[in-house]
């Protein structure tokens, strides 16, 4: 697997690709992105935050207690950058 060298932008992007298509690419892969999601969290900005979130939402997956409070406190810190639409992704 290439995760690693993917952007933050391009993981939040896998994973709302997948949540607009309803397409569940199983388990094996969203741990897999969201294991990079996990290492690379204190560098997601506004839109990938609210992305990631909502396609978890949307497509029902569980990211984990740990993954999800590192999220939340992650969009926490950069709640002054989010804009109305970034933010009600998140609700």
């Amino acid at each position: 697997r290439k995760l690693h060298t993917c952007t933050v932008q391009a993981l939040s992007s896998i994973l709302w690709a997948c949540a607009s298509l309803e397409y569940d690419p199983g388990e094996e892969f969203f741990t897999a992105v969201l294991g990079e999601t996990r290492r690379r969290v204190l560098s997601f900005d506004a839109w990938a935050l609210s992305n990631s979130l909502w396609a978890c939402a949307r497509l029902g997956y569980d990211p984990g207690k740990q993954l999800l409070t590192a999220l939340l406190e992650r969009t926490r810190r950069e709640l002054h950058s989010f804009n109305a639409q970034a933010l009600s992704q998140c609700l």
